[in-house]
């Protein structure tokens, strides 16, 4: 099946939480790393936030929710097992040591 039909057919499976084959995910496109977003990895089962995405450079920052940073390769990134995902409750987890005033608290 080709064409729009292919396309409605695709979207439905999706939104109906069939898991998507490669192809369909080749169609659908890869998540975008976004400053700010938190990820989950499937394949390493690990929570993280993108730091920085240098569009210049080709590559993409991250640090883990434990604090470790690491940065990819654009390549690297697409070639991920992603889901988006909302962040931590706590998530000053991999940041340095804040004080209460850091945050708004009292």
């Amino acid at each position: 099946m080709q064409g729009p039909q292919r396309y409605i057919d695709l979207i439905q499976g999706v939104t109906l939480n069939k898991k998507p084959t490669a192809e369909e995910k080749d169609m659908i496109g890869e998540l975008d790393p976004i400053e700010g977003n938190w990820y989950h990895d499937i394949g390493k089962e690990q929570n993280f936030m993108v730091v920085v995405v240098s569009e210049t450079g080709g590559t993409v920052d991250i640090q883990y929710f434990d604090g470790d940073l690491e940065e990819l390769e654009m390549e690297e990134w697409e070639e991920m097992d992603l889901e988006e995902i909302e962040p931590p409750e706590d998530w000053t987890g991999p940041l340095d040591k804040l004080e209460p005033d850091d945050l708004g608290y009292e």
